[in-house]
């Protein structure tokens, strides 16, 4: 196995020689451009078109919870509750669909997030926040647990329908 040392050597002669053949024969090949004489032999300060990356800011970690979600329940809507540190947008999945809110959310600020139920549908939810660490940098967090550890799961069991009789307390006995 090469190390570095060995490869990043050859690959800088090899770049070199290429600049210097092309410089030397911009015509074709077989013609030779003259070279002007350097005016000065101080070297000059020039702008390179390989600057160095920008540096990119370290990820903070940001609290990320979920409160819990009542199941079961016979609602057809439930509002789920998430703390996300420096969050930006919190999505859920669920069998229902997907919900997205923006926004700015914190640790003390919490998203409430209505989603829709499905009837007589299990609904397991999976919660996922955007965090933006530093301006225009983001990174995602997921859960499908809430604060304590518990699934995210909502069962929706539709209400039991009540039947009247048809003439409540009205007897037509003569």
């Amino acid at each position: 196995m090469l190390r570095p040392s060995r490869l990043v050597l050859p690959m800088l002669l090899g770049a070199a020689a290429l600049c210097l053949l092309m410089a030397s024969a911009p015509n074709g090949p077989g013609t030779a451009a003259p070279v002007a004489p350097r005016a000065s032999a101080t070297p000059s300060p020039t702008a390179t078109s390989c600057a160095p990356p920008p540096r990119v800011p370290a990820r903070t970690p940001e609290p990320f919870y979920v409160d819990p979600v009542t199941s079961p329940t016979d609602l057809y809507t439930q509002t789920v509750t998430v703390y996300l540190g420096r969050g930006r947008q919190i999505d859920i999945v669920s069998e229902a669909g997907t919900v997205i809110t923006t926004g700015v959310f914190s640790a003390y600020i919490p998203a409430h997030v209505p989603i829709a139920l499905l009837p007589g549908i299990t609904h397991h939810l999976t919660v996922y926040g955007r965090v933006e660490y530093a301006t225009g940098c983001f990174y995602t967090l997921q859960t499908s647990h809430d604060r304590y550890g518990g699934l995210l799961v909502i069962d929706q069991i539709p209400a039991a329908r009540v039947y009247l009789p048809a003439n409540p307390g009205n007897t037509l006995a003569r």
